[in-house]
């Protein structure tokens, strides 16, 4: 499981040293040489930051002195007064660490508990604790698990981790292109210690990987535009009888052809405006090439908008359904309401008529009864005769009734008008959210309508997209194959220069110049293409394009950024920005924002979490960050102020992934307890709890701009779920445990990577395996 990985190499030794400390002895012990040890060992696994059992934290000195629940564990000067002593010694009365506990701890020896008492008589000083010095070895051979895949956005890299080194693919060819090294590191690997994650910027020029206490940008170079000498790199034109043959078995014209330099294959230029690539032993078709880079990426734009805009139908519906349904609601009660008022109304007249009578009945009775007291008063001596004494009892008790009778008839006055104001707020209050309802109505189908549009109009200039495709209007002129026989290029008499992957049929690189009936094309051994016009002028497509170390984050040079492992890395939406996760295991959870073209920290936000942070994600407008953790806890926090935006609680285990969906309105988070956890992100509640994973599920992705979510399990399997709980597809039977897994926006392409070292590219549409690359 991902927290349980290895963090760097077989280390030859970690030392923990105590600045200007080597003249410390045991006569003068120091804190962190002489004490910390056997108190980390036996006392501090119950008594730290995380875990403080008695409220007591035995981390540093200060900390001690303040002491806990009861009181102080140590007092400077007076070891004899100190619990820590006490608790030492085993007394009767107290004793630390207590016998058979979970921690392994065991009693302070003799000699430990001499230093202890020294140490606190001696004034209890605090020291300074120097860094961990790392003592690196190689990684042994064979350990080469793949933690992390990254994706670019248009499906066209793959890198993955293995080890401390990164491996880029073109999945366009299919093929390794090669390792991604840093000079500085022996053996050009990528880091010293394992690669625990990978990251590509949106825009798919930077990858960003993290490791043991850094993180390192990497940036892809432009490749330099092709050269090559006409005279030696031009391509061989087919045999007549080939062409003819591929002619009439392809039921093409063919305008211009050009054999691979192997002559293994043969690409023709044919008259549909097509580019067709043939096997010259058979003469049967390998690929057909069309279209161009930019329209490939205007058709990917097009496949985003006809997703986000049912997206966007599927939740404005919900909404319609949700107020319809609260309208219903509304409407009862909005009865219910009316009701009481019509029927209160009703009977408040003839309550307001009995209030009269019982008040002068009252009134005449209370009469009465001043009258015998007045009599009563004027009794000589004050002391009235057997007979006033009875009639004034006789007149209270005739008045007890009726007063009560006066003050049930205003309290029913009361209660009627009471209750004719309550219904009638009632109404008003219900009436009020009637009309914001037929507001948010009225914006809910709007939203349906504009998105229905946006819809519709996207749909129908993509089917116009591949209609054009289907019928190009420019032609070929001259054609040629790539040396190691991967690539094809064309270049088109409106001048155009195009290059494609044969394996995918995917434009690669393209540029233009001036319309021409003619051309000439030739490979070059570096990369790319270069095409000569009828004027003199040429046109190249770039060479090969390295990538190159751009900065560290961390690492020899600034140990104080990262604590241990950096766990996640993400470019913000922009690309502008990295915000990295980690922190100290079992102690804190940290994050930290880079601005990436000054490499300095923008923001921190130490202690976020209680454990380390293990997965990261920006919201689709990069105002908000979503964390998950080993706290068991999902975050969400505001990128420009850090402040907490929403706590998710969910989970009962390591959060090992979070994801945004397109649209902002949901978070989607994957377990260590086999669950995905989908999150209203505008109630901030539990949207849906998925299940079905036998296994931790390590990481996850929202497809593009749908509710579909890729995930990758510890029970060898790559499932794809909406965040409704549906079943999508699984891909199942793997190998081995799988750690990461990515797909492309259109969910074409789906790639993950885990214990068995081996990167799989899998059709997103049937699951089948289009790709396996071993480790090399």
């Amino acid at each position: 499981m991902k927290p349980f990985r290895s963090c760097f190499g077989f280390l030859a030794g970690i030392a923990l040293a105590v600045a200007g400390s080597a003249s410390a002895s045991p006569e003068s012990p120091d804190f962190y040489q002489d004490v910390y040890p056997f108190l980390k060992a036996n006392c501090i696994a119950c008594h730290n930051k995380t875990t403080t059992k008695a409220g007591l934290n035995m981390e540093t000195p200060a900390l001690m002195i303040k002491g806990g629940d009861t009181g102080p564990s140590i007092v400077p000067g007076k070891s004899g007064d100190s619990l820590l002593v006490e608790a030492s010694v085993h007394s009767p009365d107290f004793e630390m660490p207590p016998p058979n506990n979970k921690s392994g701890a065991v009693k302070l020896t003799p000699e430990e508990i001499a230093v202890l008492k020294r140490w606190i008589d001696q004034g209890a000083k605090a020291s300074v604790q120097q860094e961990r010095q790392v003592t690196w070895k190689p990684l042994a051979v064979g350990v080469d698990p793949i933690y992390s895949v990254a994706l670019t956005q248009d499906g066209r890299y793959a890198a993955c981790g293995r080890s401390n080194r990164i491996f880029l693919y073109d999945l366009a060819e299919r093929r390794f292109l090669g390792e991604i090294g840093d000079p500085a590191e022996q053996g050009g690997s990528a880091h010293r210690a394992m690669v625990q994650t990978l990251a590509f910027s949106p825009d798919g020029t930077r990858l960003a990987s993290g490791s043991y206490r850094e993180v390192k940008v990497w940036r892809l170079e432009p490749g330099k535009p092709a050269t090559a000498s006409p005279a030696e790199e031009a391509p061989k034109p087919a045999d007549e009888a080939l062409v003819k043959k591929i002619a009439e078995s392809g039921k093409v014209g063919v305008a211009v052809h050009a054999m691979s330099p192997d002559g293994k294959q043969v690409v023709t230029g044919c008259a549909d405006g097509s580019v067709r690539v043939w096997d010259a032993a058979s003469a049967k078709a390998v690929a057909e090439l069309r279209g161009s880079v930019a329209t490939t990426k205007t058709m990917a734009g097009l496949e985003w908008t006809v997703a986000r805009e049912s997206l966007e139908q599927a939740f404005q519906k919900t909404e319609v359904t949700r107020i319809e349904a609260q309208n219903k609601a509304l409407d009862e009660l909005l009865k219910k309401a009316n009701d009481a008022i019509v029927a209160m109304k009703k009977v408040l007249p003839e309550k307001q008529k009995d209030v009269k009578p019982a008040q002068d009945a009252k009134a005449a009775q209370q009469k009465a009864v001043d009258e015998v007291r007045a009599q009563i008063a004027k009794a000589p001596d004050g002391k009235p005769d057997a007979a006033l004494e009875k009639q004034l009892k006789d007149a209270l008790e005739k008045l007890a009734p009726l007063a009560m009778k006066e003050t049930s008839a205003l309290a029913a006055v009361s209660a009627a008008e009471s209750n004719v104001k309550d219904a009638e707020a009632d109404v008003k209050r219900i009436s009020d959210s009637k009309a914001k309802n037929a507001k948010d109505l009225a914006a809910a189908n709007a939203a349906i309508e504009t998105a229905k549009k946006s819809q519709d109009k996207a749909t129908a200039d993509l089917a116009a997209a591949k209609q054009a495709l289907a019928k190009p209007t420019a032609k070929p002129v001259a054609v040629a194959l790539s040396s190691n026989g991967q690539r094809a290029a064309a270049v088109f008499d409106d001048g155009r220069l195009t290059e494609w992957a044969i394996a995918t049929g995917t434009p690669i690189a393209e540029t233009a110049g001036a319309a021409a009936p003619s051309a000439t094309l030739a490979a070059s051994k570096a990369g790319g293409f270069v095409a000569t016009m009828p004027d003199g002028k040429t046109l190249a497509t770039a060479g090969n394009s390295p990538w190159k170390w751009e900065r560290t984050l961390g690492g020899e040079k600034d140990h104080s950024l990262f604590a241990d492992r950096v766990n996640a890395v993400k470019f913000s939406p922009d690309g502008k920005f990295l915000a990295t996760g980690g922190g100290e295991p079992s102690r804190s959870g940290d994050v930290t924002l880079f601005d990436l073209a000054t490499g300095k920290a923008t923001a921190t936000w130490k202690d976020l979490h209680d454990d380390i942070v293990m997965s990261l994600d920006f919201s689709p407008d990069g105002k908000r960050l979503a964390t998950g953790a080993a706290d068991k806890i999902a975050r969400v926090i505001e990128v420009a102020t850090g402040k907490q935006v929403n706590l998710l609680e969910g989970h009962t285990h390591y959060v090992m992934g979070v994801a945004f969906r397109a649209d902002g309105r949901v978070l989607a988070t994957a377990g260590a307890d086999g669950v995905v956890n989908s999150w209203n992100m505008i109630l901030g509640e539990l949207k849906k709890k998925i299940e079905g994973w036998a296994k931790e599920v390590t990481s996850l992705q929202f497809i593009g701009a749908t509710n579909q979510i890729v995930t990758s399990a510890g029970d060898n399997r790559v499932r794809i779920v909406n965040d409704d709980g549906g079943e999508v597809r699984t891909i199942a039977g793997l190998p081995d445990f799988m750690q990461s897994a990515a797909s492309t926006p259109n969910g074409a392409m789906l790639v993950g990577g885990g214990e068995d070292s081996t990167l799989r590219v899998w059709n997103g549409t049937d699951g089948k395996e289009l790709a396996a690359f071993a480790a090399k």
